[in-house]
């Protein structure tokens, strides 16, 4: 459906509106309020991601597809995920995602360099175009 951007919650121990970047789970709001999740759903929007290729990447990666490596957590801190994209899934059938670029920040737009961070859009998106059933 998209990619989670946060959750808001009332916080049990202070009481307090609560914004964060992950859900810290099993939060029960008091008066069993609501925890509410917010999710970018737009088919088009785009997102950086880090490949986890540890070698140099190809301009003909670009407009190729591939699916998330597995991720090994995140952190709480900044709410920042290590999902990354799964450099040896790259082909050009239908994949989780599609590259659209090689990412507009000069520090992290190397393709010399290990995990290079590339512009990608959801290609299997619910209100996609690849995605069976709709």
């Amino acid at each position: 459906m998209g990619a989670f951007w946060g959750t808001f919650y009332i916080d049990p121990t202070t009481l307090k509106p609560t914004f964060k970047n992950y859900y810290p789970g099993g939060i029960t709001p008091p008066s069993s309020g609501a925890v509410e999740a917010f999710v970018y759903d737009n088919p088009q929007q785009l997102f950086e991601i880090q490949s986890d290729n540890t070698a140099a990447s190809a301009q003909t990666d670009v407009f190729m597809c591939a699916d998330l490596s597995t991720p090994t957590g995140g952190s709480t801190t900044n709410g920042v995920s290590s999902m990354e994209l799964a450099d040896a899934t790259l082909s050009a059938t239908a994949a989780v995602l599609k590259i659209i670029g090689v990412s507009r920040d000069p520090a992290n737009s190397d393709l010399t360099a290990a995990n290079v961070n590339w512009r990608v859009m959801i290609d299997q998106h619910l209100f996609g175009h690849n995605y069976d059933g709709i």
